[in-house]
């Protein structure tokens, strides 16, 4: 587990710039406190910064075959390694380490680009062949693990994080307005875009190759989706047993390490299964989860008697509104702004938890799997079956509030493009009618929802939070296994009879009490929209409305006032509205204005 950073140069006139690669692993030092490898040439180099997990003493990056002429870096885990190092030894080749990275140049070695393939894991990759001066960019199945790149002056840069980037000499700082239109759509990026012009994101499941010839990519898996009811006749006691069979190898892979391995328990279904479930391999366990004083909002009671009943040994912490001081750290480590507030007890958390431990079990993306939020029942039981619809209902800011917020740049950019054109294309490509009530529209949506709401900001949040703090988050219930026979099935074994999560919950009962497994979802949020209206309110309406912000000349102030006005006064619910334009402000304050190299604190940028 690291974080990697690299250039690669197209000709001799800009060769590689050693003093910016130094740049770009110190600005990320926190994803790999532990040491720093480099390779270097003058036509490619790379580093990374190490966190160690496995073979703590040999396993140092970059990893070499046997000749040296194949150079890897990768910030991730293989989890599948013993069983590939296995098969790659009787075929002949010579390790010389025990990491689970060392794979990747062998794989390569024997199966070409298709190794890819082979892997069980959350990656990052970069690798260099030396005899064709070729530079290959791989990002892990369903973009766990991110990857940014750049093309500047005959230049790729690229790296885990964007400030890597941004911390060159050539990069010039300018924010991508387009993507900022996405953000105040759906609260996340969901496409290749970043808040940045010029920087962008390798996808999940893509593959860059880089040469003097120039760049290509290609997608080397992509999840299918199931909206025909081909498989509406399996019977559940099959898909039951197939479940249970992978979501025990998947978290049982999923505790290899050299380290003790914890585990967050909020207390609700799937953090409190995965942590059942890895005490069918391991004797004990060290929990984590954060509570807070607002009892509306507070989840550790619930997280306390799981962890009774699993005698697990527990670690908690309880929050009020002064930790809303952390929030520019977790703009400063999301690079892109994001709107979801529970970012901040996110960090809070990996905080306590790197404490303790190094890598923990996780509960991230049970909900987008097995269908368990709430608005997907909502949207089953309305009438209205248009998938546009149900995105454009849930958008932060909607279109009409737009055109009522929107000044200048954003007016321009908003009337060029239609942020919902990435969800149509995907409806396109698989030729879905947007009003189809045929076919399975459950399924449609819980596919959009794992391809945009995961790698644009679930994923986002286990990854930017703990490695922030040096601590790396391993989520069982996103093995692609897993992923692909779940996505495989019909929603009506997903939601059923009102129930979110059906067969999950159904697996989960037999490890925990039901009043865990069938209690009332509750969001893992803040009551950020209370402290608006009191600790938090003349904050808001100072950085809001201040002349700082108004100079952008990109919302209009009577707007702003008049929703901070409603607000507070309880005539609307802004909550999600205000966050966001406030972290957007911040954002720019951070990363625009000026750019820090360490987190700043609220009182530098407020």
């Amino acid at each position: 587990m690291c974080g990697i950073a690299g250039q690669y140069s197209f000709g001799t006139e800009n060769r590689i710039n050693r003093a910016d690669l130094k740049r770009m692993l110190d600005v990320i030092v926190h994803r790999g406190p532990d040491g720093e490898g480099i390779y270097y040439s003058d036509v490619c180099a790379f580093g990374m910064r190490r966190l160690s997990i496995i073979d703590l003493e040999g396993g140092w990056q970059p990893l070499y075959n046997e000749d040296n002429s194949l150079i890897c870096v990768c910030n991730g885990e293989i989890y599948n390694y013993i069983e590939l190092r296995t098969e790659l030894i009787s075929k002949g080749h010579v390790f010389k380490t025990k990491s689970d990275a060392e794979v990747i140049v062998h794989l390569y070695e024997e199966y070409g680009d298709s190794f890819i393939n082979r892997l069980n894991g959350m990656f990052a990759i970069a690798l260099y062949d030396t005899r064709l001066r070729l530079l290959h960019l791989y990002r892990d199945r369903l973009g766990k693990k991110p990857l940014f790149y750049s093309l500047i002056n005959g230049k790729l840069y690229f790296g885990s994080e964007i400030k890597s980037i941004i911390s060159c000499s050539d990069f010039k700082r300018e924010c991508n307005y387009a993507a900022l239109d996405y953000i105040l759509s759906y609260n996340y990026i969901p496409n290749d875009m970043t808040a940045f012009k010029n920087i962008y994101k390798l996808m999940p499941g893509e593959h860059m190759v880089i040469s003097f010839a120039g760049i290509k990519k290609n997608k080397y898996w992509d999840l299918q989706l199931n909206y025909t009811y081909e498989n509406d006749n399996i019977p559940e006691r099959v898909a039951l047993e197939d479940i249970d069979s992978l979501l025990d190898d998947s978290v049982k892979i999923r505790l290899r390490s050299d380290v003790p391995v914890g585990a967050f328990l909020s207390g609700g279904v799937d953090s409190s299964f995965v942590v059942a479930n890895a005490l069918s391999h391991v004797d004990n366990i060290d929990t984590f989860s954060i509570g807070f004083a607002e009892k509306k909002y507070d989840e550790s009671p619930y997280s306390r008697e799981v962890a009774r009943i699993l005698k697990t040994n527990h670690h908690e912490k309880i929050v009020d509104s002064k930790f809303f001081e952390y929030l520019p750290t977790t703009i400063w480590l999301n690079d892109n702004p994001h709107g979801d507030v529970s970012f901040l007890p996110s960090f809070v958390l990996a905080n306590m938890t790197a404490q303790h431990v190094k890598t923990v079990l996780t509960g991230d993306g049970g909900d987008e799997l097995f269908g368990g939020y709430d608005k997907y029942i909502k949207y089953a039981n309305s009438d209205n079956k248009s998938i546009l619809s149900f995105f454009e209902t849930n958008s932060v800011f909607s279109n009409e509030l737009k055109k009522s917020l929107y000044k200048g740049k954003m007016n321009e950019i908003h009337s060029s493009q239609d942020t919902l054109s990435y969800i149509k294309n995907i409806m396109d490509r698989f030729q879905i009618r947007d009003d189809c009530s045929t076919i399975d529209n459950i399924n449609i949506i819980l596919y959009l929802e794992t391809k945009l709401l995961l790698e644009g900001n679930n994923l986002v949040k286990p990854d930017r939070m703990g490695m922030g703090n040096s601590l790396e988050a391993r989520m069982p219930l996103m093995d692609y296994r897993l992923v692909e026979y779940v996505s495989s099935l019909p929603s009506s074994l997903k939601i059923k009879d009102g129930v979110t999560k059906y067969l999950f919950k159904k697996i989960a009962s037999k490890r925990l009490p039901e009043n865990i497994v069938y209690r009332k979802k509750q969001m893992f949020t803040v009551p950020i929209g209370e402290w608006f209206k009191d600790s938090l309110r003349d904050m808001m309406y100072g950085v809001l409305l201040s002349e700082r912000t108004l100079d952008r000349g990109l919302f209009d102030p009577d707007f702003t006032r008049k929703m901070l006005d409603a607000h507070v006064a309880e005539k609307e619910n802004y909550t999600r509205q205000l966050r966001l334009l406030f972290i957007i402000e911040l954002w720019h304050r951070i990363y625009i204005d000026d750019l820090y190299v360490k987190p700043p604190k609220l009182i530098d940028v407020v």
